[in-house]
């Protein structure tokens, strides 16, 4: 089974480039005398908006093996993959009612970004010079072809040390690597407390309660280039997400136990930059006149909700093993990593 690592360029995105590219077929949508951009910001905000809020929640994700706090200069670096389940009602979107075109699929949904594969809509031009001119739009990456759950996955290199008693520093980061025509990179950091320790009559009993506070920024720049002329062709997103929790676990000599309950929120600011002169024949075969897009789209998409999540980890000396549940926003999300963990003796 190959695993289709989604990199939206509208976020984490992850969505290969092919897919992504894809966005440009809506272009010839803007081919009328009026409202043009209207019917294609309201197609691409449609096409986008599930990953787009999925990213935030899962960037969110995976600070966490346990409730407890390292001693001073204590540390621990572990590797986590996030993936988040996908519903039957984020892969499709309805019609919109569109300015000079008529979507030639009546009241069939329209695929979204997390579609089918191999299903692409259809409309006419009604309105203008190019009236008459059919094309089709983009279909969807085909996640239950791929990932037979239906679910995107996300991968997190991370450490955490600690800095002051009952405190730990978290940083996550990935340098800006490229794959295929996408290049990205991100980084986050995080603190999480011992608040056990300020309560005397809490303090000696045996479990572990925190608070964790966190924050992640993720960009995506996609190269767009390939089905119109023009110049400096590509998509950019950036996710900026936040997470504040309240962790409680017990700890045994293998195997721990670990849960929190808190709040995410996440913003995304997605772009289409560059120039684009929708005059050549697309994959559809039609041929567009006088339509030249400048910067055509830019939107932002926001979530903020309540999340639970329970997991366990086992540990083996240093080595560490862990998995755990999320619920956040109607979704699931399942996390499962590796690592090692070290905590000096006396300090």
């Amino acid at each position: 089974m190959k695993l289709k690592i989604l990199f939206v360029c509208v976020c984490g995105l992850t969505f290969t480039s092919h897919a992504q590219n894809k966005v440009t077929w809506f272009f010839p949508a803007a081919a009328v005398p009026t409202g043009g951009e209207e019917n294609l910001h309201n197609l691409l905000q449609g096409y986008l908006t599930p990953i787009a809020e999925d990213f935030g929640s899962l960037s969110n994700n995976g600070w966490y093996t346990t409730a407890s706090t390292h001693k001073r200069w204590g540390f621990d670096i572990n590797v986590t993959v996030n993936n988040i389940t996908i519903n039957s009602d984020a892969k499709t979107f309805d019609p919109v009612p569109l300015n000079g075109v008529t979507y030639l699929g009546g009241e069939t949904p329209l695929q979204t970004v997390y579609g089918k594969e191999g299903e692409f809509p259809s409309f006419q031009i009604t309105d203008g010079y190019n009236a008459g001119t059919t094309f089709r739009g983009p279909d969807g990456v085909g996640l239950d072809k791929d990932l037979p759950i239906g679910s995107m996955a996300v991968p997190t290199l991370q450490a955490g040390v600690g800095i002051l008693k009952g405190t730990d520093l978290y940083i996550r980061f990935t340098p800006t690597v490229k794959i295929n025509d996408t290049e990205l990179g991100n980084w986050g950091v995080g603190i999480k407390h011992d608040i056990k320790q300020h309560f005397s009559a809490i303090a000696e009993l045996p479990f572990s309660l925190s608070v964790f506070a966190g924050y992640t920024n993720f960009k995506a720049t996609t190269d767009l280039s390939g089905n119109y002329t023009g110049s400096g062709q590509e998509g950019v997103a950036q996710t900026n997400s936040y997470t504040f929790q309240v962790l409680v676990g017990k700890e045994l000599k293998i195997i721990s136990f670990y849960g929190g309950i808190g709040f995410n929120s996440s913003k995304t600011d997605y772009d289409i930059n560059g120039d684009y002169y929708v005059n050549t024949t697309d994959s559809g075969g039609g041929f567009y006149y006088g339509v030249q897009l400048d910067h055509p789209f830019s939107d932002s998409y926001s979530k903020s909700s309540f999340r639970g999540t329970a997991g366990m980890r086992l540990k083996f000396g240093p080595v560490i093993l862990n998995s755990d549940y999320t619920l956040v926003s109607e979704r699931s999300i399942f996390t499962a990593g590796f690592g090692f963990t070290f905590d000096p003796k006396g300090i």
